[in-house]
């Protein structure tokens, strides 16, 4: 007879003093959008099944910190170093922008309307 799994499964605890950065809801629609990945095409990049990835894009659930970094600092490649075809005036990624950033510096690519 097995004896039961006594460690039990839990959960990576964080410090409180350096939560787990987390991406979810509206900022990473934003962050998918900045790198021109579909939901499904960003799903295969992080390896996700497509109905968990959806879940984190609906805000009812969080992407693992690593992912998010990664995700993130992708981001910030893509906006550091954008096409020099990029529609600047696309008013979905404006929308979204506005929405989800604090207000751009004159420095930043796409401008706020």
């Amino acid at each position: 007879m097995m004896a039961p799994y006594s460690g039990g499964m839990t959960k990576k605890s964080f410090s409180s003093a350096s939560p787990a950065p987390g991406l979810s809801g509206a900022r990473l629609l934003l962050c998918i959008t900045t790198l021109g990945w579909s939901e499904r095409q960003a799903a295969e990049y992080c390896q996700m099944h497509r109905t968990a990835f959806r879940r984190c894009v609906e805000g009812t659930s969080r992407l693992a910190p690593d992912l998010a970094e990664w995700l993130l600092a992708r981001e910030a490649a893509a906006r550091a170093l954008p096409c020099p075809r990029r529609r600047e005036n696309d008013p979905v990624l404006r929308e979204l922008m506005a929405a989800t950033l604090p207000r751009p510096t004159s420095g930043n690519p796409v401008a706020r309307g």
